[in-house]
């Protein structure tokens, strides 16, 4: 993560100052953590439009990045990857009803989430993705 000072001039974003704040070794070294990196990035490429501000939807991928650093073991880095799809889904207006059962899912930090039910929920949980990504016609 950095802080990243820009400006707007007439022709874009221009980058003024840039200062590193953290890094996530394990990320850069594991190929799947990776992987999942980029797929939620390329989601938000895909789903972002504008310059609009959305401070929990940064938090979220600042906690995912955390906690996918620090993820052992590939069911939960696949979990981790199916709930950060959720929640960028979610925060762009993208996920549709949110059904109580559902809202753990999408507030809770990430720490604290039940990876052990979400596991039994994969089945669940990835066509409810699917369904969202295609209602946004994208």
């Amino acid at each position: 993560m950095a802080t990243i000072d820009y400006l707007r001039g007439k022709n874009g974003w221009k980058i003024t100052s840039a200062i590193s704040r953290r890094t996530f070794p394990n990320i850069v070294v594991d190929g799947e953590k990776r992987t999942v990196l980029a797929q939620a990035i390329r989601l938000l490429s895909r789903l972002v439009h504008g310059e609009e501000k959305n401070s929990e939807l940064y938090d979220d991928l600042f906690h995912m990045m955390s906690e996918l650093d620090a993820a052992e073991g590939k069911g939960r880095v696949a979990i981790i990857e199916l709930v950060i799809a959720m929640r960028i889904l979610y925060r762009l207006g993208y996920w549709g009803n949110v059904r109580a059962e559902s809202t753990e899912l999408l507030l809770s930090p990430f720490a604290s989430l039940p990876y052990e039910d979400l596991k039994r929920l994969r089945s669940e949980i990835v066509p409810a993705i699917n369904a969202a990504l295609r209602e946004t016609h994208l």
